[in-house]
């Protein structure tokens, strides 16, 4: 969805275009961040540091804005404006495939002994 709304960017010809391509982008953060947080409890639940993993999420949070503006600053300066959100919306779905093949459930083994 985040993509989607990435993409439609570079196609928005209008405001109004402009407007439902940054309320698609609004959808899709609201959708993933609730799961992502469900997530990290789990985890830190599991481990008994919740205050450890928060700290993490919201340092790699931070990282990613960072880094997200520090690189499209460089596109912009080194490649065209209009191939800014084309790339950005590549590797979002190129991410998002990492992370769903890094967090699907193993299968877990019976011991049959």
């Amino acid at each position: 969805m985040i993509s989607y709304a990435i993409f439609s960017f570079e196609w928005a010809g209008r405001i109004e275009d402009l407007v439902l391509a940054t309320v698609i982008f609004g959808f899709g953060g609201g959708i993933s961040m609730p799961a992502l947080m469900a997530m990290a409890v789990v985890k830190g639940s599991r481990i008994q540091a919740m205050g450890s993993i928060m700290a993490l999420m919201t340092v790699a949070h931070s990282l990613g804005m960072l880094c997200g503006a520090l690189v499209g600053g460089l596109m912009m300066d080194f490649f065209q404006l209009r191939w800014a959100f084309p790339v950005g919306a590549v590797v979002m779905m190129i991410c998002t495939g990492f992370f769903v093949a890094s967090t699907h459930p193993a299968k877990q083994r019976i011991n049959n002994n």
